[in-house]
């Protein structure tokens, strides 16, 4: 199998470099015709690095996105080259956190039926761009599926802070907080190249050729 990464230079992208199994080959690469040599490319650049080599590069048919900041427009686009690609993008690669979007679905109603508010503070390094982050996005449309209304995300740079979500449900006496803590990048990296894996096999199996995945698919196939 050969894989790619966009973003190889980045915080995380140097991870999944180092993180890639000797028997894995890899491509390290910003020029994008070395793309159509891959079985898939595991993108932790930015939205548009990452349309552009989809767009310049037609050979992977496989893609794990990772890049954040996505615009509207930007989604469009993508879920269009979703036609001929078979994409997996998530926020977030950490099976921990795909664990506590399945206990939102299953829990969260249950809170808006007793009447608590929710309110979520994401915590970030100061170097990140987007405010409020995509996890913390994902949970805010995990909890509007539930027809819970979220207070304004807080959001935190400081430091080199990997990635911290607290969601409080509280009422006038009493308050539950759930936390996900990454306590190291490389939570995202080895799920970014288990995701990578689990694609490929499914894209060669025919078991599925295009379309757009989640993270929570992977996490109901693992």
């Amino acid at each position: 199998m050969m894989i790619g990464v966009l973003g190889a230079s980045g915080k995380t992208g140097s991870q999944v470099v180092a993180l890639l199994p000797q028997k894995i080959e890899f491509t390290s690469t910003s020029g994008f015709k070395e793309l159509d040599q891959c079985d898939v490319v595991i993108d932790f650049s930015t939205p548009s690095a990452c349309l552009e080599a989809m767009k310049q590069s037609g050979s992977p048919a496989c893609w794990v996105i990772g890049s954040t900041g996505w615009t509207k427009d930007q989604e469009k686009e993508l879920h269009a080259l979703s036609q001929k690609h078979l994409i997996l993008k998530s926020a977030n690669f950490s099976l921990g956190m795909a664990l506590y979007l399945e206990i939102l679905k299953s829990t969260a109603s249950e809170f808006k039926k007793m009447g608590f508010k929710a309110d979520l503070i994401e915590t970030h390094h100061l170097n990140k761009k987007d405010a409020p982050s995509g996890t913390a996005l994902m949970i805010q449309n995990e909890l509007k599926n539930c027809g819970i209304h979220l207070d304004p995300i807080q959001s935190i740079r400081k430091g080199d802070e990997v990635g911290t979500h607290s969601l409080t449900f509280q009422v006038p006496y009493e308050k539950l907080t759930l936390t996900h803590q990454a306590i190291d990048r490389r939570v995202f990296a080895s799920g970014a190249i288990q995701a990578a894996q689990w694609l490929v096999q499914l894209y060669k199996s025919n078991s599925m050729r295009y379309g757009l995945l989640s993270l929570s698919d992977f996490f109901k196939k693992s």
